[in-house]
C-alpha cells in the first residue's frame, strides 16, 4: 500500500538564468537547443516502496534526496530532481528537456544519499551492496512549463540480514553491483576488497549484520572458516526482506558449507628440473582480497655445492600460482642464495587459486618444510 507525496508548485520560476521575461516564458525546446541547464519546480507525486513500507509524508524524504529522470526507451538522461527540506520543494534541473505533453513515459532512478554528481550518465550504475537501488517506469505531465511527476520507486533487489545467537565479526566477500538503467537489472558484480562487519545486538537478544541489498547470498568468513550458503541457486526477490541464521564460529550446519580460511601442508623433497615440478596445492580457492603464502623451505643443487647463477636466472627455484582461468604468476625466492633452509612469504593478488607448484631453470632438490595459504 502506497501513499503518494504531493507538493504544490510554489510559483513561477525563470527557466534560463538571466533571461526571464513575463511576456516570453522559456520552454523545454530552449533547453534542448542550447544545452544550458533549465530549472523548474516539480509537483512530485512519487511514492517509494521501501521493502514493504512506504513514504507517507513529505517530511520523510531526506534533505537533498536526488532522483534521476531519463528516457523510457533509452538511457538518455533528462536531468535530476532534488528535494529541499527548508523549502519543502522538489526542483528539476534539466540539461535535455523531456517532451512536453500529458501522460508522457519516462523512467526514474534513485540511490539514497547520492547527489547528481554521483550518478553516471552512462547506462550502468555501480553501487556497493550496502546501498539500495530504486527505479520506476512511469509517466509525467509537462505542460506550460509545469512538471507533474507520478509513480512508485521500487527496489531492484531484495535485502538480507544474517542473525546469530552469539556476537562476532563477519568478513564479507563483497563486490560492486552494476545495474543497467535500461533493463533495470544487475548485469555484473566485480570483486572488491572484503569488509569486516560486527554483528550488533538487537532488542530481541540476537545479533544481526547490517542489511545487504543483493540478489544472491554471499559467502563470508567467521573465525577460521569460510561459509557458503548451501543452496547457491537461491535468489532474493525484489522487495523481499530476508533474515537467515548465520553459523557460529567453527559451527557446521546443513544450511552452510564450510572450508578452512587457511590451508597448511608440506612438500617432501623433490628433484625439480626441466618440466618436472613439485605441487603444493591442487584445489580451487577464491577470495576477493587475495591470499598470503608463507612457510620455510630447504634446497640444494642436484650435484655440486652451488649453482652457476646468471642475470637471467638468479633464483634457485620459484613458486608458480595458477588461478581458475589458467593464468600463472611467478613468485621468486631470494636471489643467488646458497643451499640451506630459508623462510618465504608472498602476498598473492589473484582472487582465485587452482594450483601452486615449484619450478626451476636448474636441477635442484627442494623441500617445503611447511607452508600456510591464508585468506587475506
Amino acid at each position: 500500500m502506497f501513499k503518494y507525496i504531493n507538493t504544490a508548485i510554489i510559483g513561477a520560476m525563470c527557466l534560463l538564468a538571466g533571461a526571464c521575461s513575463g511576456d516570453e516564458p522559456a520552454t523545454d525546446t530552449s533547453a534542448s537547443g542550447s544545452g544550458a541547464a533549465v530549472t523548474i519546480p516539480v509537483n512530485f507525486s512519487v511514492g517509494l516502496n521501501d521493502f514493504g513500507s512506504s513514504r507517507s509524508s513529505f517530511d520523510e524524504w531526506p534533505d537533498g534526496a536526488t532522483v534521476m529522470m531519463y528516457s523510457a526507451t533509452t538511457s538518455s538522461v533528462y536531468g535530476f530532481i532534488s528535494y529541499s527540506a527548508s523549502s519543502n520543494q522538489w526542483t528539476a534541473t534539466f540539461t535535455t528537456a523531456p517532451a512536453s505533453g500529458e501522460n508522457q513515459p519516462c523512467r526514474l532512478y534513485y540511490v539514497p544519499g547520492w547527489t547528481a554528481s554521483d550518478y553516471s550518465t552512462t547506462s550502468i550504475v555501480s553501487t556497493l551492496p550496502t546501498v539500495p537501488n530504486y527505479a520506476a517506469t512511469t509517466t509525467y505531465d509537462y505542460v506550460n512549463d509545469e512538471l507533474n511527476l507520478f509513480g512508485v520507486l521500487e527496489p531492484l533487489t531484495g535485502r538480507l540480514r544474517l542473525r546469530s545467537e552469539t556476537p562476532g565479526t563477519l568478513v564479507w566477500n563483497r563486490g560492486l553491483q552494476d545495474f543497467s538503467r535500461e533493463t533495470l537489472s544487475i548485469v555484473s558484480s566485480a570483486a572488491t576488497p572484503s569488509e569486516s562487519t560486527a554483528m550488533i545486538k538487537d532488542d530481541d537478544g540476537f545479533y544481526y549484520t547490517p542489511y545487504l541489498y543483493i540478489e544472491s547470498i554471499p559467502s563470508f568468513r567467521r573465525g577460521n572458516y569460510i561459509y557458503t550458503y548451501t543452496d547457491k541457486s537461491k535468489k532474493l526477490k525484489r522487495t523481499q526482506s530476508v533474515v537467515i541464521e548465520a553459523p557460529d564460529a567453527e559451527e557446521i550446519t546443513p544450511t552452510w558449507s564450510s572450508q578452512s580460511a587457511s590451508i597448511t601442508g608440506y612438500l617432501n623433497q623433490v628433484n625439480v628440473y626441466g618440466s618436472v615440478t613439485g605441487t603444493l596445492i591442487s584445489d580451487n580457492y577464491e577470495n576477493a582480497d587475495g591470499f598470503r603464502l608463507y612457510g620455510s623451505f630447504t634446497w640444494k643443487p642436484y650435484s655440486g655445492s652451488s649453482l652457476s647463477y646468471s642475470n637471467t636466472y638468479p633464483y634457485p627455484f620459484f613458486f608458480n600460482v595458477k588461478d581458475k582461468d589458467g593464468t600463472t604468476t611467478q613468485y621468486y625466492v631470494e636471489p643467488r642464495i646458497s643451499s640451506g633452509t630459508y623462510t618465504f612469504e608472498f602476498d598473492i593478488s589473484s582472487t582465485s587459486i587452482s594450483q601452486i607448484y615449484v619450478e626451476t631453470h636448474f636441477d635442484v632438490y627442494v623441500t617445503i618444510n611447511s607452508y600456510t595459504l591464508e585468506y587475506k
